[in-house]
């Protein structure tokens, strides 16, 4: 079916066959991504999360202007469009030498890839994806899976987080009105047994709803000195106004009391911000 609705558009090192998938022609074998698919293991990893609350909550602190929400950043990720580009410009300035220059080129996966290669082992786990390129920095990183360049933005995030400018607005933030979870998130319900609900978002970055599942690994197994590990699985359950409300309907009525508490919380703090921003589009759209 998709077949049929195929367009091509040319995107920063891939082409894009349709709105499903990208068909990779630069540098490495040709290949195609669904587009959808990969999207939905993005919205799996909690990291994509965790980028968007840093652009959520550091937005003045980054100056960068770019106004870009949440799918576009999971684009950015998969076209490696000139937003990717932007986007790690951005962050990568408050992080380097005020007196040296960025363009908005390949040039800044050069400055990316020294950057994260002294912070990593602070910021990241595993060994740095770029690590030895010797010069193949930019062809190694265009050949990456778009979940591996959004560990490495994770990681850059990380490590603006860190400046200090960053840190001041914090801590400024603090003293003026004492709002931890302006900076840290609460979730809006759980099972108290592994399952939490979380919220985030604002007008420019969008709204999302996840759903997260806690569970031990390495349970049962035999021998000493194997302690569970906690792990955790993550997923986007709502993104729109539509997906929101098809959540609060869809509880409201449960037989799980959590999931009754989710709903209104939802239906008190988030639908009526939604429902707003919603009205006001449609109005844009049809004056």
């Amino acid at each position: 079916m998709a077949e049929a609705h195929r367009r091509p558009v040319a995107v920063g090192g891939v082409t894009v066959l349709n709105d499903d998938v990208v068909k990779v022609s630069e540098s490495s074998p040709t290949r195609t991504i669904d587009v959808d698919s990969v999207r939905e293991k993005l919205r799996q990893r909690w990291e994509l999360a965790s980028v968007l609350n840093f652009l959520h909550v550091f937005e003045p602190v980054i100056e960068s202007n770019l106004k870009i929400s949440a799918e576009d950043v999971e684009t950015a990720l998969i076209e490696q469009n000139n937003t990717l580009a932007q986007l790690h410009i951005a962050l990568l300035k408050g992080i380097i030498s005020k007196n040296k220059p960025l363009k908005s080129s390949d040039d800044w996966i050069l400055t990316l890839s020294k950057t994260l290669s002294v912070w990593w082992p602070w910021v990241a786990t595993g060994e740095f994806p770029l690590t030895g390129a010797k010069g193949e920095e930019i062809s190694i990183y265009k050949d990456l899976e778009p979940t591996t360049r959004l560990l490495i933005l994770k990681a850059l995030c990380e490590v603006r987080a860190d400046q200090y400018d960053a840190v001041s607005y914090i801590n400024e933030a603090m003293k003026e009105n004492g709002e931890i979870s302006n900076f840290r998130k609460n979730k809006l319900a759980g099972n108290g047994n592994g399952i939490a609900f979380w919220y985030d978002g604002n007008e420019t970055i969008g709204h999302r709803l996840y759903k997260e599942v806690q569970f031990f690994e390495n349970e049962g197994v035999e021998g000493q000195g194997i302690a569970p590990a906690i792990c955790s699985k993550w997923e986007t359950l709502a993104t729109n106004f539509e997906e929101f409300k098809k959540i609060v309907n869809d509880y409201s009525s449960s037989g799980v009391q959590w999931e009754v508490a989710l709903s209104k919380s939802l239906e008190t703090d988030v639908i009526p911000v939604l429902e707003k921003q919603w009205k006001v589009c449609k109005f844009d759209l049809f004056p």
